[in-house]
């Protein structure tokens, strides 16, 4: 079994997974090893004052997690993972480096046959890709691991910055549109009746009813995006590549999802509220035929995204009612 250790924040939120190493070298490998969610995640463990455990403070479920991880990795040197099990499909997501120093993105599912449902949708996504964008190489593991293999170092100087992840989407947006690629092999996005029982308590009937049944929620067009198009879901390398990770949502989307969804993660985390003003704007000037009508769209189907998290992410449900308060607000705006 390899060392492993708890890391987490002194308020319990986030917590990692430590494997060999100590502590204070994972920090200053922070940076290339999450790659642009570097600097999010090393805030977070530096201001949050974490704690050093041993592995038997490990939920069991995480114990069988590293293990999986260690026997899929030839000559496991050190990894951080970032604690995933309490929300999301998979227990652990985050970056192995092995003794010859290559590095990879690593995601540990509950069940093990998502992992090819995973790369499927990894293979998906290259269909419509721009040339400024890259995707990893993907195999699977043993037990739910799935590691996407970094070609080049990832780099600890340069992040990519908001705007150039915005125009990337929106290159993303557009060569979704003109592929061919817009079929049945992915699902599209659908509202349960939890979610929209949700709304409605939350916001009265005339809002989720709103929602649920206007034509914002149902275009007449999909398209294959990324569906999570986030600084922290994207890898930068030493020679200036932008590497996509985690396709846990990719799938067929409102044209343009990607570029409203970035936004609206990025006012998420900083707790602010969304211009969706700028974001029309935005559109418009990039030659986007009904701008407003499509920022209303894809913010319909991030604010069904959000609820849903809503219902999941029980331990932490306050941050994403507020996320969902201001989502819901930015919706109705438009």
């Amino acid at each position: 079994m390899t060392d492993a250790y708890w890391l987490r924040s002194a308020n319990g939120h986030p917590r990692y997974v430590a494997i060999g190493g100590r502590a204070g070298r994972l920090y200053s490998d922070l940076d290339y090893l999450m790659g642009a969610r570097g600097r999010l995640e090393r805030q977070a463990l530096r201001l949050a004052e974490p704690l050093l455990r041993s592995s038997a403070d490990l939920p069991l479920e995480a114990l069988e997690a590293v293990d999986a991880v260690s026997r899929s990795v030839d000559g496991l040197h050190q990894a951080l993972l970032l604690w995933t099990g309490y929300y999301k499909q998979t227990w652990l997501v985050g970056s192995v480096v092995d003794t010859g120093g290559r590095r990879s993105f690593c995601k540990v599912f509950k069940v093990a046959s998502e992992t090819a449902e995973e790369l499927h949708r990894r293979d998906e996504l290259a269909k419509v890709l721009p040339a400024s964008m890259k995707l990893p190489r993907g195999r699977s593991g043993t037990e739910g691991v799935v590691l996407y293999e970094l070609v080049q170092r990832p780099s600890r100087r340069r992040r990519p910055s908001l705007q150039e992840l915005a125009d990337l989407s929106l290159q993303l947006g557009a060569t979704a549109l003109r592929s061919p690629e817009n079929s049945d092999h992915l699902s599209a996005p659908s509202a349960g009746s939890a979610t929209a029982e949700a709304l409605c308590a939350r916001y009265g009937c005339a809002t989720g009813e709103a929602l649920m049944g206007s034509r914002s929620f149902h275009p007449s067009v999909l398209v294959v995006a990324h569906g999570d198009f986030t600084p922290w879901n994207m890898i930068c390398a030493v020679g200036g590549e932008l590497y996509a990770v985690d396709f846990e949502a990719v799938g067929l989307w409102p044209p343009y999802y990607d570029f409203v969804h970035l936004w609206s993660q990025v006012a998420t985390l900083a707790g602010k509220e969304l211009d969706v003003a700028a974001l029309v704007r935005r559109l418009g000037q990039s030659g986007v035929d009904g701008p407003a009508n499509v920022v209303r769209r894809a913010l319909a189907f991030d604010v069904i995204e959000t609820a849903q998290a809503f219902l999941a992410y029980q331990e932490n449900r306050h941050r994403t009612g507020r996320a969902l308060d201001r989502k819901v607000s930015a919706w109705t705006r438009v």
